[in-house]
């Protein structure tokens, strides 16, 4: 699951989507290839959204998954 606008894993981002609690600065850990995501990217693919990869975001460089399932729109490098 990957899209021309996608970021690289080991970008640093600033989180801004819906858990307002978690909002910050995080390192792109990877694409976020789960079932649920992948079925997601399925749908747009499907309904001809524009495709758009989701992320696992880790507070650090070389730290574990602090979040997963991020949405493209709701980071900025």
């Amino acid at each position: 699951m990957t899209a021309p606008e996608g970021y690289a894993p080991g970008i640093k981002v600033r989180y801004h989507g819906s858990l307002t609690d978690q909002h910050g600065e995080y390192v792109i850990l990877d694409v976020c290839e789960c079932g649920a995501c992948d079925e997601a990217d399925d749908w747009a693919a499907f309904t001809r959204m524009p495709r758009q990869p989701r992320y696992v975001l880790a507070t650090g460089r070389g730290e574990r998954a602090h979040l997963a399932h991020v949405r493209h729109a709701s980071v900025t490098p």
